[in-house]
């Protein structure tokens, strides 16, 4: 990040070269919205919109008073909302291991039952 989030900002246009551009969206993503609206906090194409989400929610509470500064009840709210990133997270990790998983045996690649070979021993 040393590296690529000053060339960001200085070029204007991302770090990545076509296509790489599209699918890590460092410049789309970071500058053009995060600067812009405060949200897009992810870099990866559809991973950050519940972060953007709960982001947005979270500041919310913030603005109209519901959570104050250096209080117990930021505490409690900040801890919560990470268990829920962590949550999200495996959650995200675990529906696309089901999903290659799924690929694979629809081709018919990796094996019986998802990459599990059945060897015979004489």
């Amino acid at each position: 990040m040393l590296v690529i989030h000053p060339h960001i900002h200085n070029e204007e246009k991302s770090f990545y070269p076509f296509p790489l551009n599209h699918i890590m969206q460092d410049y789309d993503g970071h500058v053009l919205c995060h600067h812009v609206t405060g949200l897009c906090m992810s870099s990866v194409p559809h991973t950050g919109y519940a972060h953007d989400v709960l982001l947005f929610l979270h500041g919310l509470l913030y603005k109209f008073g519901v959570v104050n500064r250096l209080t117990f009840g930021e505490t409690v709210l900040n801890y919560s909302l990470h268990v829920v990133l962590g949550v999200l997270a495996w959650g995200y990790l675990w529906f696309v291991y089901a999903g290659m998983n799924w690929v694979q045996r629809l081709l018919g690649v990796g094996g019986e039952k998802g990459g599990e070979k059945k060897t015979k021993i004489a």
